[in-house]
């Protein structure tokens, strides 16, 4: 897990919260509850939800089913046959899951909140459901009640403290972790964090572009920011003129 760079006490959290409940399996069945687990990780794209789900999944030395709920044809039968047939004891990804539940609205022609899914009628004791998504607030409350959804948790764009550890990460093993914390401690104060925001996954990209000149990157910090600019320009004229 040292190779995910997250806010500590969110990572710290959702660990423990998952070890708690591995541990616990007498517990429920003594209590009559359902041994099983669902959590929603929600926030900006790129901010690493996903990379979080498959190192916790090697941390805990546990099997990993993605489950690709936007495939055009995939009938509810369908899914609660993957889901029978994946293994006990694993985790279950629902990858993005507001764009899956959009999709099958617009394909029912309905509201999207039917209560009763193909998970509600399929046993998944002894399985950790992780759902994500970019956009938490267009999901269906049915989706997100108690027993589906246990713990929800965000994921943030890049802090300050982050976006350095991102960094030293990269190359404090180059440059010397002190000269790396130095370097990435100027290169974020150049990107103006936390007044503008990037994504885990948009600092990794510009960090890797730099690995034969990792000291350079200061130099660079303005292109980049141009660059960004850019991109914001040429998708807010797509939008505005779409094809």
């Amino acid at each position: 897990m040292d190779s995910i760079i997250l806010n500590p006490e969110l990572k710290s959290t959702i660990i423990k919260d998952v070890e708690n409940f591995l541990q616990s399996e007498n517990w429920y069945q003594s209590m009559g509850i359902p041994y099983r687990r669902g959590y929603i990780l929600h926030g900006p794209p790129g901010t690493g939800k996903t990379s979080f789900i498959f190192a916790l999944a090697g941390h805990l030395k546990m099997d990993l089913s993605l489950v690709n709920l936007t495939l055009p044809n995939l009938t509810d039968s369908e899914l609660a046959s993957a889901l029978c047939d994946s293994p006990q004891n694993s985790i279950l990804v629902f990858e993005d899951i507001d764009v899956a539940m959009a999709k099958k609205k617009k394909k029912k022609g309905g509201d999207g909140d039917n209560d009763e899914s193909s998970e509600s009628r399929v046993t998944l004791s002894g399985r950790i459901v992780f759902m994500t998504t970019n956009n938490i607030g267009s999901l269906p409350a049915a989706l997100l009640r108690p027993g589906r959804v246990d713990r929800r948790f965000h994921f943030p764009n890049a802090t300050v403290d982050v976006a350095i550890g991102l960094f030293v990460r990269f190359y404090g093993l180059t440059l010397g972790v002190e000269e790396a914390y130095r370097i990435g401690s100027v290169v974020v104060e150049k990107l103006l964090i936390p007044e503008k925001e990037y994504g885990i996954a948009q600092l990794q990209g510009f960090y890797s572009r730099h690995r034969d000149d990792p000291a350079g990157i200061i130099d660079c910090v303005d292109d980049f920011l141009k660059e960004i600019q850019e991109q914001q320009q040429t998708t807010e004229l797509a939008q505005l003129f779409p094809r």
